[in-house]
This record gives structure tokens, C-alpha cells and sequence, in this order.
């Protein structure tokens, strides 16, 4: 019976095609019967010319003309937030939130900085400020920026976003936390421990930290605060 493949047989057996052996197949000779193997690994085939691909190691590389799916650039967002301290009875507080996400139950325990987008046409600054009066229903004085931190999460679409957050120190003008926006579930003043302890958020424990460190710098000075 002749092989479909190269049209000899080898010990009943069809033989691997010449194009693939011809420089690396090897016998068994101490039985008398020829056995081809597979080539080396790493050796290019004729084969593989005619399909793209190249046998390495312990695996077929893709082939290089195949279409490949590009990923999604990651999206750039910018907001900002305030750190807003006052002084009650000769104790400082701090004001953190907790927003109303109804249609997500797993986040709606979570506590943060009063923050959100910086609108078109905003500094960092104006949004922080505006961001504090809608969340937190207060109004407050920028004393100075505490810093930035970035995080990376997905958005509903799945798309990558990597959000910038610029956060400024900030003392209570007037107003109360009762007045605050529909986005807000509950805002409190709490003092340091207590508020670093409730935040959701490593990031925003540490931007916490230096806002009361920055604070405690310029308390040195008491004209600039």
C-alpha cells in the first residue's frame, strides 16, 4: 500500500514527507527498521515557508501575517478634590463623604474625598472647590496642593481609564454638610484617625496624611492659616 503522502512506506508505515525530514529525520539502526522522527525543533520546514510559521522550542509561533487584535488606547481623565479641615473646640475635622451609588450595592459603603471631573473651561483649583460645596454642601478656602495620585480602572464599556486626581488643602469657609448634593449619600466631619479609618481608599488615606502634616507646617505660621 502506498502512502498519500510521499507515495513509499516505511516498515507499514507512511513516511514523514520529504520536505519536512530531508535534513533532520534519523533512524533506529540497531533494529534494522528506519522510524523517521519530526524535525529538530527550531528547524524551519518547507512547510512552514508556505504557512508563515516557524516550529521553536515547545510551541508553533503564530503566524506573522495573522490578524491581530488591537488593544484600546487607554483614556485619559483629569479631576480634582479637596482635603477640608475646621476647627471645633479646639479639635481639627475632617470632611469625607459617602456617595449614592444605587444601581452598584458593593460600592455604596465606600467613603472618600469630596472629588469628581474637572469641566471644560475649569482649573484643577475652581473644580476642587466645586466639587466640595456639590458633595460635601460646604464652601471652602484653597490653602494650598497637596498633590496628584493616578489610579487605573475600567469603565462600563470595559475601556482602560487612567484617572489623574489633584488634591488641595482646604479650611472651611461656611455652609453645612446637610446641603449637600443628590450624589452624596452622607458627609460628616470626623477627626484625623477616625477619618483616615473610614476611607475606602490607600491613596486617599495618604493624601489624608499629608493634608494634616501640610496643615500641622503651615499651623508653624499662624498668619497663613
Amino acid at each position: 500500500m502506498s502512502s498519500s503522502l510521499t507515495g513509499r512506506t516505511c516498515g507499514g508505515m507512511p513516511e514523514w514527507p520529504n520536505g519536512l525530514v530531508s535534513k533532520t529525520k534519523r533512524s533506529v539502526r540497531n533494529t534494522g527498521v528506519r522510524i523517521p522522527l519530526p524535525p529538530l525543533i527550531g528547524a524551519r520546514s518547507s512547510i512552514g515557508k508556505n504557512v508563515g510559521f516557524r516550529i521553536r522550542k515547545l510551541g508553533v509561533r503564530v503566524p506573522s501575517g495573522a490578524p491581530m487584535t488591537k488593544k484600546k488606547p487607554v483614556k485619559r481623565e483629569f479631576s480634582a478634590g479637596g482635603v477640608v479641615f475646621k476647627k471645633e473646640k479646639k479639635k481639627t475635622l475632617w470632611l469625607i463623604i459617602q456617595p449614592e451609588i444605587k444601581d452598584e450595592p458593593r460600592r455604596q459603603k465606600r467613603w472618600q474625598l469630596p472629588k469628581g471631573w474637572i469641566d471644560e473651561g475649569e482649573t484643577g483649583s475652581q473644580a476642587a472647590l466645586r466639587e466640595v460645596k456639590e458633595e460635601g454642601g460646604v464652601e471652602a478656602e484653597i490653602i494650598e496642593k497637596i498633590g496628584r495620585i493616578n489610579i487605573f480602572f475600567y469603565d462600563q464599556e470595559k475601556q482602560k481609564v487612567l484617572k489623574n486626581i489633584v488634591f488641595f488643602l482646604m479650611k472651611y469657609q461656611k455652609g453645612s454638610i446637610r446641603n449637600h448634593s443628590w450624589e452624596t449619600k452622607e458627609a460628616i466631619w470626623l477627626p484625623f484617625q477616625a477619618a483616615s479609618k473610614r476611607l475606602t481608599f490607600d491613596s486617599e488615606k495618604k493624601i489624608l496624611k499629608k493634608a494634616k502634616e501640610l496643615l500641622e507646617e503651615k499651623e508653624k505660621q499662624p498668619k497663613l492659616i
